[in-house]
């Protein structure tokens, strides 16, 4: 791609390969794990060390840990509400709230977890309890695979397409030759069809991610086992030296490499959209069990504690 093409794709709102990179940030997947991996850590210190000689969820300390961490949850819900109501529109940008949302969806059960006392004494605290896990560990994987399809927290949806173009675009004449070589253009076009085919379901989805890496990989290593048999009439008949068939050969692998990682980086793309529609589906019932768990939580604890 030229860089008069590469300023024409900007203009008109396709990506760049440097903001796709921004897609698979490493970041994201250290986050995945830490978060819920913190609020395990604390729950695992608290049940060994934590003593009601510091405090009990139901008065002082303990109690206003509960208060403050479930407001930041119920004002987590505001997200959704400034996301679907067009009356909120003026309250902001969405992408502000949607780092409002994730810091507060994060922060709440943390504080949640301290107020719980490390112990679950009733069955309205803990369904409650189990459905704000639950979600947590939702919105983190929301988060997750929601990083892989925008650029960035704050950044716009990527469009597969516009994946599909960048890297037709940029390996478009790698592909064209390795496609020359004999016998090639049937392998290419199997390859593609294989790590490019849109998931049946969520397990096929799942599947494809964890799979398509070694697919990539075994097809690499089956053209380059027989690499050398393909190119051997082609130097024959140009009279190529030893270095020149070696040079030639290092080439056609450097060409075939970046074709695979640019056929499995789009293949990726198609399987966390995917993904990321599947989530959004349980996501959201998850919201309502966790909201009127809370409720009924706080109903019966206040209800209780008055009787």
């Amino acid at each position: 791609m030229s860089v008069a093409q590469t300023k024409q794709a900007a203009s008109s709102g396709r990506v760049s390969t440097s903001k796709l990179k921004r897609l698979a940030n490493p970041t994201e997947l250290l986050l995945a794990i830490l978060i819920p991996g913190t609020a395990y850590l604390l729950w695992w210190l608290g049940k060994k060390w934590y003593t009601d000689e510091w405090y009990t969820p139901e008065n002082g300390l303990g109690y206003w840990l509960g208060i403050i961490g479930g407001s930041m949850m119920l004002l987590a819900y505001l997200y959704s509400a400034r996301k679907y109501l067009k009356a909120l529109k003026f309250s902001g940008v969405l992408k502000k709230w949607l780092n409002f949302h994730i810091y507060l969806g994060v922060f709440g059960p943390y504080l949640i977890i301290l107020h719980s006392g490390f112990k679950l004494e009733s069955a309205n605290a803990t369904w409650a309890f189990y459905a704000m896990i639950a979600v947590m560990l939702s919105g983190v994987t929301g988060r997750f695979l929601y990083s892989h399809i925008h650029l960035g927290l704050s950044g716009h949806k990527v469009r597969f397409r516009e994946v599909q173009k960048l890297f037709s675009d940029e390996e478009g004449s790698n592909r064209t030759l390795l496609a020359s070589i004999p016998g090639m253009e049937d392998r290419l076009a199997y390859f593609e069809k294989h790590v490019l085919r849109r998931p049946t379901g969520l397990l096929s989805a799942v599947s494809n991610l964890i799979f398509i890496g070694s697919a990539g990989r075994a097809f690499y290593r089956e053209v380059r086992r027989n690499l050398p048999q393909v190119l051997l009439p082609v130097a024959r008949q140009r009279n190529w030296t030893r270095d020149q068939f070696r040079q030639a050969e290092r080439q056609i692998e450097r060409m075939l490499r970046e074709y695979i990682n640019a056929m499995t980086t789009v293949a990726r793309f198609n399987i966390y959209d995917q993904l990321f529609n599947s989530w959004r589906l349980v996501h959201v019932p998850l919201l309502f069990l966790l909201l009127v768990s809370g409720i009924i939580h706080v109903w019966y604890v206040h209800m209780y504690s008055t009787s």
